[in-house]
């Protein structure tokens, strides 16, 4: 039997209140074979946080497990702001080149100490 999907990330992403990081958001598992995200991602959630304007990725980046994310297979989005101890959560979605809508869900830990 194959192993259940799940559209939350694997670990929490966590930033100080008074940092400006880049997050990338691994699409890998939720992908078919050849297929990539193509469309212009979205994130809704995060009241109070201040979002960038979400990008699927260009080059890769390492993922919350330490694998390396395919060009085309995550999504990536500059946040800043919060309030310290807040969980925020982000659902990211986009669609993809077989015309499937892919979303990933991860709660983003606001913590100042």
């Amino acid at each position: 039997m194959a192993p259940s999907l799940t559209t939350a990330a694997s670990f929490h992403k966590v930033k100080h209140s008074t940092e400006s990081i880049l997050f990338g958001v691994d699409f890998t598992k939720l992908l078919a074979a050849g297929e990539i995200l193509a469309g212009t991602p979205w994130v809704t959630g995060g009241t109070g946080l201040t979002l960038g304007g979400p990008i699927v990725n260009t080059a890769t980046f390492v993922n919350d497990d330490g694998a390396t994310v395919a060009i085309g297979a995550g999504v990536q989005i500059r946040i800043s702001g919060g309030v310290s101890p807040t969980d925020y959560v982000l659902t990211i979605g986009c669609a993809t080149n077989q015309s499937n809508t892919r979303t990933v869900v991860c709660t983003l830990q606001v913590r100042d100490a």
